[in-house]
Formats: C-alpha cells, structure tokens, sequence
C-alpha cells in the first residue's frame, strides 16, 4: 500500500506517460483520419478528370483512362468501384456508370445522385459512400465511390489502435508502479527516519524535562520567590508542550490511530463549554451552535484537539472586545465545522504557510508565548488522517476556519 507522497508520485508518473501515449495515439487517429478523406476526395478527382477529358468510361474500375501514379505502378484508383451520373443544366440525367445493381438501381442511383446534387455539398461521405459534386461546361458530374474497403480498413485500425492502446497503458501503468516504487524509496526511508527521529527523541525528552521540572519545583519551595528560578520552570513548561505536540505529530502522520463512531456533536459540546472561561476573561463575545446527532468514524481523542486548537486559535488571536463564533452542522452530506474570530486579515503569502511547523503568521499579532507554530499544522494532520478539507478564509475583518469531514449515517 503506497503512503500519500508515494501515491501522489506514482499518479503523476501515470498520468505523464498516458498522457503522452494519449497524445500519440490520437495524433495517429487524426492524421489517418485526414489521410484517408485526402485520398478519398483525390480518387473521386480523378474520376471526374477522367471523364471530363474521356466522357464516362465503360465499366468500373477506370479502365484504360485510369491515370497513373508519379513512379507508373498501379493507382488504388483501378481497384476501386465507382457509380456516376451526369446532368445537364436543367437537372436531366445525361449519362450513369452502374456495372453492378447490388447498391442501387439505374432509377434509384439517378434520384440518389440528384438528392446529392441538390444538398449543396461538394464533398462527404455516407453510408460508407464518398461522394463528389463536380460541374465543368454546363454539365454537373456525381461522382460516388465505394468506400467499404477502406471505411472496414480504417475500423480494423482503429479496433486494432485501442486495443493495443490499451495494452500499452496497462503495461505503462505497471511499468509507473515499479518505477516510482524504485524512485520515492529513498525518499521513504528517509521520511521514516525522521519520523521515527522525532518520536524517539520526544521519549527520550519527557524523561529529562519531567526531572527537572521535579527539582525546580523542589528548589522553590527552599528559595521560595526567584526570578531566575520561575523562568527556569516557565521555559521547562513550555519545552514540555512543544514535545508533546511533537509527539502528537508523528503518532498521527503514523497513522497509528483506531478509528470507531464518534458523536461529534457530544464531543463538540463539551470542548465548546470549556474554552468560555477563556473567551470571558479576554471579555470576547463567543457563542456556538452545534446540530445534534452528528456523528463520524474516526479517533475522539485526536478530533477533540482539532476541536480545542482550532477555539484556542482563534480566541488567542482575536481582537480586543472582538467575537468568537462556533458552528457544527450538516450540510450536503458532510459535516461542517466553522470557526470564525475577528482579527486583522491574513496575507496571502501568509496563507499558504499557515498550516506549515513552527509558523506563525505575524509575531507580533499575539501576545500568548504559549504557541509554537505547532496547532495548526497538528489540525492539518487531524483533518487529513479523517479524509477531511481544512482551508482558511478572510471576509470583512473575520478570519474563519473551515473544515469538512464524512457523515456517518
């Protein structure tokens, strides 16, 4: 099973090579296409040269008349069956050429050519007939050649083009497969490194930090109030977080989670009544409106923390006296989660990073040392692990996160 980057090379490889193959066969098609209307029209041509000099000749092929190609071998014109009728200005047929009755009789063949004759076209082909409208001194000329051979020549080429076409994308796309299994192998290895670097080192962390928060605290209560001490502890505290976040980053990018139903509405209830102590002391209005019933497959534990990173945000960098609103709800299908704050709008520069480690869109727009660069980018991996879409709009001063995730029924 490919992980997301493989897939996403692998498709790409597959698309460029059918792509091209595509291009090809269809550069092939178009151009047989057009060689064999050419060749068609110039046969029928021919014909009318033919009789224009000759008058109508006395069977089908062209017999003695038939012109000779540039080298002296045999035309394709001589193999081919032709009908005519001449008429006159008047719409009186002068002349036919019918050797054989199994198309159409003398009268049917005159009334057919007359119908062509009047359609106005000097050119086309019909019922694996091509046709030609030709007048020279007063006399129109209908030209009609049978085009079986080639019309059932051409489908055998285009079955055959498919067919093989086929084959050639089948055989491409597992030529794709293994190529990009061979060329995104290094490129997983060394992810999983990394994955797994950040993981180690987060539980070789924990032990350390745990010890010295232990002896800081130990410390204070024997120097009780000390500048350099509380900054020690406050700093500990904050490495603390960032390990945890690391953590939380590589169990989800792991895809080490069990997913079972959640109800979301439940889940996004309780997250929403615990950060209104927050919004109320930064004298925020906040308010949510959560639809009942609304229930997902996937891990409650890590929906929780996209629930409480997405209300930290926004509350955390709203404005002073500002609003914090809050939105679940079903709609089309899936389920909607809209959080949105007042807030100065984001550039679009800034955008494409915001989901990115360790960003923050403006340093000097919150006050909160508390955050790392790390929520969002822990939100992302939440939202995409459940199959989801998060994106970030800006309307009229109001900064809003949007996010989609698949109804369980």
């Amino acid at each position: 099973m490919f992980s997301k980057p493989k897939r996403r090379i692998v498709l790409a490889i597959m698309l460029m090579l059918i792509f091209v193959l595509a291009a090809t066969l269809g550069i092939i098609y178009s151009t047989t296409d057009v060689t064999v209307k050419n060749e068609n029209k110039e046969m029928l041509q021919l014909f009318a040269d033919s009789y224009y000099s000759h008058g109508m000749p006395l069977s089908s092929p062209g017999g003695a008349q038939a012109p000779m190609d540039p080298e002296g071998d045999l035309h394709l014109y001589q193999l081919t069956t032709f009908y005519a009728v001449s008429f006159d200005e008047d719409g009186t047929a002068l002349e036919l050429l019918n050797d054989t009755s199994s198309y159409k009789s003398d009268e049917e063949l005159i009334a057919y050519a007359k119908s062509l004759m009047e359609s106005g076209k000097s050119y086309g082909i019909e019922d694996k007939m091509a046709y030609l409208v030709t007048t020279q001194d007063g006399i129109t000329l209908v030209s009609i050649m049978d085009n079986a051979v080639t019309d059932n020549t051409f489908h055998t080429l285009i079955r055959n083009f498919f067919i093989f076409g086929g084959i050639a994308i089948f055989v491409m796309f597992v030529f794709s497969y293994f190529l990009a299994r061979w060329v995104v192998q290094p490129m997983k290895m060394g992810y999983e490194k990394q994955q797994q670097f950040v993981s180690d080192a987060g539980h070789e962390l924990k032990t350390p930090i745990s010890t010295i928060n232990a002896n800081a605290e130990i410390l204070k209560r024997q120097l009780q109030d000390n500048v350099w001490l509380d900054n020690i502890i406050y700093e500990n505290q904050r490495m603390s977080v960032m390990v945890h976040q690391l953590l939380d980053l590589a169990r989800l990018e792991s895809n080490s989670v069990v997913f079972s139903e959640v109800e979301l509405s439940r889940l996004a209830t309780a997250t929403a009544l615990a950060f209104e102590a927050s919004a109320f002391e930064k004298q925020l209005t906040y308010s949510y409106e959560i639809e009942p019933n609304l229930k997902v497959m996937g891990d409650a534990s890590s929906l929780e923390k996209l629930l409480s990173i997405l209300l930290d945000n926004a509350i955390s960098h709203c404005n002073p006296n500002g609003a914090v609103q809050f939105l679940l709800k079903r709609e089309k299908g899936q389920i909607h989660l809209r959080v949105s704050n007042d807030g100065s709008a984001i550039e679009e520069e800034q955008m494409k990073h915001l989901f990115d480690r360790f960003y923050k869109q403006n340093h000097d727009r919150s006050e909160d040392k508390d955050h790392y660069g790390l929520g969002l980018a822990i939100a992302k991996s939440i939202v995409d692990l459940h199959k989801g879409k998060i994106e970030v709009f800006c309307d009229k001063e109001k900064v809003i996160f949007c996010v989609s995730l698949g109804l369980q029924n």
